[in-house]
């Protein structure tokens, strides 16, 4: 799971460069300054919304692969938006084929939440996390099936 955890951090910072800062900050910039201004902007806050998923998928606690999980989800959802608003666009402003183009630029930043996705997951069922949850419960366990001593009793 380690080596599987480090290759999705690798190939997520690679398409992060490749498919948020350069398609879709771009595609943001340019949507905004065509007067799709709620769709531009929306594209643009994913980037950096993903972009802090991906910083805190380098980080190993259970409360950062949270909060990188819940940004992946928010960010995955502003580039949604694009999407739709644009598949909404009527033919007779803007052709068919012209947006086909400007959706499927956005489309491979589904790679960037599909591997997010994978360093969670690779990061939670690692040896160590699993070890330490069994740990845990093991104690938890002997904790409740022991017998009180004579100081603990209650008479």
């Amino acid at each position: 799971m380690e080596i599987l955890r480090k290759v999705s951090l690798v190939l997520g910072c690679a398409a992060f460069a490749v498919c948020c800062l350069f398609l879709n900050l771009l595609g943001g910039i340019a949507l905004y300054s065509n007067n799709y201004r709620n769709a531009g902007m929306s594209l643009i806050i994913s980037v950096g919304v993903l972009l802090a998923a991906l910083v805190f998928a380098f980080f190993r606690k259970g409360i950062f692969n949270l909060l990188s999980l819940v940004f992946n989800i928010a960010g995955t959802l502003l580039y949604i938006y694009p999407i739709a608003v644009l598949n909404a666009i009527p033919n007779s402003a803007v052709p068919r084929s012209s947006i086909e183009i400007l959706t499927s630029r956005i489309y491979p930043a589904v790679s960037v939440t599909i591997l997010l996705l994978t360093v969670i997951f690779a990061d939670f069922f690692s040896y160590d996390r699993s070890a330490e949850r069994a740990r845990k419960k093991s104690e938890k366990l002997k904790e409740r099936k022991r017998s009180l001593t004579e100081d603990e009793k209650i008479i």
